[in-house]
């Protein structure tokens, strides 16, 4: 299952906008304040609302759904309250997002609280997982260290894509990736980038290279901590070929 379509209007800085989305690749790009990472953090949002529901026991799929499309909106913007997320100025946002199996429609105004509008025909009878992952702008290896346990017991200011990132990051690589994989032959160009490996020991991460020598990953460059990020996770199996990756860049305006 793949993303084909999303269409929004006035959700935060977007008036009315129709993406369509390739089968591979998919690269936005803007100038600052156009709202690129706002538009990858809705995707991430429906999908991971999509994946909540079916994570339920409860029978009424479509009642779980409506509910779990708010909450996700809030963790995963931070945001105060669902209305903040509807453009200034206006009173409801209609969005829509069709995936190759099915899609889903919904609205909420200014009002809403805790469940979106759906109607009938807008949730699907049968819900399908998809694996999906956001890997937000600041790297979090360096701060992996007591993340978990903080985001857990403390109100902090980083919303939920670095604990669902951190989440992955822990755990253990797969015993064996086959060789002749996509996922072998990308780990593997990376692993030579690095010219090692991460290794995560007693919840502190290093840079373990291929002599055995091992640093402590605060010391390694920032643009290697991201590249060792992507290994990670393909070594643990959090990325595979049939995931969806959400990755937000920063851009700044030069002059000539």
């Amino acid at each position: 299952m793949r993303i084909k379509n999303l269409s929004i209007e006035n959700f935060t800085l977007f008036g009315k906008e129709n993406f369509n989305f390739s089968g591979g690749l998919n690269i936005i790009i803007g100038e600052n304040d156009t709202g690129k990472s706002h538009l990858l953090r809705l995707l991430y949002s429906l999908i991971e609302s999509n994946n909540l529901v079916i994570q339920q026991k409860a029978e009424n799929k479509r009642y779980l759904l409506q509910k779990s499309i708010p909450q996700k909106l809030i963790d995963i913007f931070k945001a105060e309250e669902l209305a903040h997320l509807i453009k200034n100025g206006q009173e409801k946002c209609h969005i829509k997002i069709d995936l190759t199996q099915y899609s889903i429609k919904f609205h909420f105004t200014q009002k809403t609280k805790i469940q979106v509008k759906l109607s009938k025909n807008d949730a699907p009878a049968k819900f399908i997982k998809q694996e999906s992952l956001f890997i937000p702008t600041k790297e979090m290896l360096s701060f992996y260290d007591g993340f978990m346990s903080l985001y857990g017991t403390r109100q902090v200011s980083f919303d939920e894509t670095y604990y669902n990132l951190a989440q992955a990051l822990g755990l253990s690589v797969l015993k064996e990736i086959s060789s002749d994989s996509p996922e072998k032959k990308v780990l593997t160009r990376l692993e030579t980038l690095l010219k090692g490996k991460l290794l995560l020991e007693k919840s502190r991460v290093y840079l373990r290279y291929k002599n055995g020598k091992k640093l402590e990953i605060s010391l390694v460059a920032e643009g290697l901590r991201k590249i060792g990020t992507v290994s990670h996770l393909i070594a643990n199996g959090s990325l595979n070929k049939k995931s969806i990756l959400g990755r937000s860049f920063f851009t700044k305006k030069t002059s000539a």
